[in-house]
């Protein structure tokens, strides 16, 4: 009888310790936890402000850019450029170009693409500013990087000599002017006082050419 008392308890024993572990999620069954945070894509979010390079330019200027990575969780994240890698300019090669950002996250590796235009070479584009004190300053030779005085009252206007298909006009890098031989700067448009830049992008049988002019505008 005492036997079988000792029985019955040790059976009653290991009888808890059971339902002790199959509460706790024991035995392989239903254990859990948060899944792992995983990326899912990158989003270039602003492009770089500079997306037109001159043929024989050799660095890739990222300023402006804002690359978001977006995670599994819904959480997203502004980068860090030490966080991501860049790749795919080539200098001295003309034409558009695709640029790869890649960012790797707990061993995996997403990217985004943005494209950049290099021009080509050509030397035979020559500017002719016209509206500072009533005189024509022509910009192919010494006077290419012109330091001049220039209210913002002034009308500048720049005109590509030569004949094109087409013809674009950045401002400080920002397209202002397409589809004419001459552009019109004013104080509408020019929003700074100190180093400002011209750009004109000319096609001819679908080959870009452009050339960059640079002046400076002083506040009395």
């Amino acid at each position: 009888m005492k036997n079988k008392l000792i029985l019955i308890g040790v059976i009653a024993f290991l009888a808890i310790i059971g339902l002790s572990v199959s509460a706790c999620g024991g035995g392989g069954g239903g254990g859990g936890g948060d899944p792992e945070v995983t990326v899912d894509r990158i989003e270039i979010t602003e492009e770089p402000t500079n997306t037109v390079y001159q043929y024989n330019d050799t660095v890739l200027d990222l300023s402006g850019m804002v690359v978001t990575a977006h995670y599994s969780d819904s959480t997203t994240k502004i980068l860090e450029s030490s966080e991501y890698q860049v790749s795919g300019f080539t200098a001295g090669i003309s034409g558009e170009q695709t640029i790869t950002v890649s960012y790797t996250y707990k061993n995996k590796k997403v990217t985004a693409t943005f494209t950049v235009n290099v021009m080509h070479q050509n030397n035979d584009i020559s500017f002719v500013f016209e509206g500072f004190y009533d005189e024509d300053i022509d910009l192919a030779g010494e006077h290419e990087n012109a330091i001049v005085k220039w209210d913002y009252e002034s009308i500048l206007i720049v005109t590509v000599r030569g004949d094109y298909d087409s013809y674009a006009w950045y401002l400080n890098g920002e397209l202002r002017w397409e589809n004419s031989s001459d552009f019109e700067v004013n104080g509408g448009i020019v929003d700074r006082v100190g180093v400002n830049t011209i750009t004109a992008i000319v096609y001819k049988d679908d080959i870009p050419y452009s050339k960059t002019l640079t002046f400076m505008v002083v506040q009395d």
